[in-house]
């Protein structure tokens, strides 16, 4: 059923490619140019969110940082085996701050939150490489980060996890709680009772792993100019020359 909605989808872009024009464009075909168009290839992907293994529960966390940096403020999920909210959370922060340190402290917090709940097993899972190949020791950052990121370290070193990439389409909660906490400035921890209207929606259909689409472009749109080739009158030229011949001749003849 999914391969086949892929394959829908996949058709329909393929068959009304996108492409633009500039002024460039307009130009250098009034001055007679060839343009040659260059059509976006269109992929799609399904994403949803997906359940954690037996004993296991599942953290995703995500940030907001408008401006990056800006204004910032993180979020949080913890769900269990059936998709059910066991805490979530929406902080602001105080000051300016950048994304990454965002997704930093937003996956601190979340580790933390597991911990004053006893979760020995859990499944974390980020929208961001880079912060994932912080925690896993396989890139280094600046001094600040480095430090955030040991930090964490030593709180996943007393528990079992997994540590995994999800793409954002798919982190959608997390996104939200942490836009809340951006608007409305606050600070608060969440379970099913007082989870807000919007992110209770969200939940619902995580549970029911509602398929969302990730659409994404390899090749940028553009318009290459190409010169067209002036075709060359073989009589004209030929004329030119036996006149050009003619003219040397009487020259040196007046000579």
């Amino acid at each position: 059923m999914i391969s086949s909605v892929k394959g829908m989808l996949s058709s329909i872009f393929q068959a009304f490619p996108f492409y633009s024009s500039s002024q460039e464009d307009i130009n250098s075909l009034q001055l007679g140019m060839q343009v040659l168009p260059y059509y976006m290839r269109t992929k799609i992907t399904l994403v949803n969110w997906s359940a954690p293994p037996v004993n296991y529960f599942k953290l995703n966390t995500d940030r907001v940082s408008r401006g990056n940096p800006g204004l910032a403020a993180r979020g949080g999920a913890i769900r269990d085996l059936n998709g059910k909210l066991v805490a979530a959370f929406s902080s602001f922060y105080n000051g300016i701050h950048s994304n990454l340190f965002a997704k930093l402290m937003a996956l601190l917090e979340g580790i933390q939150l597991c911990q004053k709940l006893e979760l020995q097993k859990v499944v974390i899972e980020v929208d961001s490489m880079m912060a994932l190949n912080l925690i896993t020791k396989k890139v280094k950052s600046t001094w600040l980060l480095d430090c955030l990121a040991q930090l964490i370290q030593q709180h996943l070193s007393i528990i079992d996890f997994i540590a995994l990439h999800i793409f954002r389409e798919g982190n959608k909660l997390a996104d939200l709680l942490a836009n809340i906490g951006c608007d409305e400035k606050c600070n608060r921890l969440y379970d099913s009772s007082n989870l807000p209207f919007l992110a209770r929606g969200v939940l619902r259909l995580d549970r029911i792993s509602c398929l969302y689409l990730r659409i994404s472009s390899k090749n940028l749109v553009i318009f290459r100019a190409k010169k067209k080739k002036k075709k060359i009158n073989t009589v004209l030229l030929a004329s030119l020359k036996k006149h050009k011949k003619c003219f040397v001749k009487k020259k040196n003849q007046t000579r």
